[in-house]
């Protein structure tokens, strides 16, 4: 068995987020990592083939700014986190973009921490459609107006990416995304996106 890595991490935090059991978020691929793969390939339609593009299609989850903003909205709803779901909260905002420096194990490794720091809750709090808010570019010293391009810029990608708000069960009555609607609105004719 090899040591932790970070492509290990986010897959088993992207199937932690997807509710599916990976065991300890600990970057290291084990039995139950192994399992879970196999449980995504069935709800992915992948079920039968190669294990990498499986893992492949859970990895692209950390590209997807719907996925981001409702990964961000479930993880904002956990009052009491353990330490596998900061690691899994680190991990979506590390991909949203937000500055992780003091969220990994140590300044040369991208590995997570799981450490509910100021931190990790300054940039779940400020996540917006996915990524960095205005606040967060700001705290780590972006020029505000360059702050205020990149979220308008966020923004346009996530609207222009996500057209079919709608169906992802966003409406000015209910404005944060749900995975369930992100599973609807990323989902692709031959491969069905995972989130239950």
């Amino acid at each position: 068995m090899s040591g932790p890595n970070v492509r290990d991490q986010r897959l088993q935090s992207v199937l932690r987020l997807l509710d599916i059991d990976t065991g300890n978020i600990d970057g290291i691929r084990g039995s139950k990592t192994n399992a879970a793969i196999e449980k995504a390939a069935v709800k992915l339609g992948m079920a039968g083939q190669d294990p990498k593009d499986v893992q492949q299609a859970l990895l692209d989850k950390l590209k997807q700014p719907l996925f981001l903003a409702a990964a961000a909205e479930k993880l904002k709803q956990i009052d009491h986190p353990t330490k596998n779901d900061v690691i899994a909260m680190q991990t979506i905002l590390s991909a949203a973009g937000h500055d992780d420096r003091q969220m990994r194990v140590s300044s040369n490794s991208k590995l997570m921490n799981g450490e509910l720091n100021d931190a990790t809750q300054f940039a779940l709090a400020h996540t917006r459609n996915g990524a960095p808010d205005y606040q967060a570019y700001i705290k780590i010293g972006i020029p505000e107006a360059t702050a205020q391009a990149a979220v308008a810029e966020n923004d346009k990608k996530f609207l222009t990416n996500n057209f079919q708000g709608a169906v992802a069960g966003i409406s000015p009555a209910n404005p944060s995304p749900t995975l369930e609607g992100a599973r609807l609105a990323t989902a692709k004719p031959a491969v069905v996106a995972l989130i239950p």
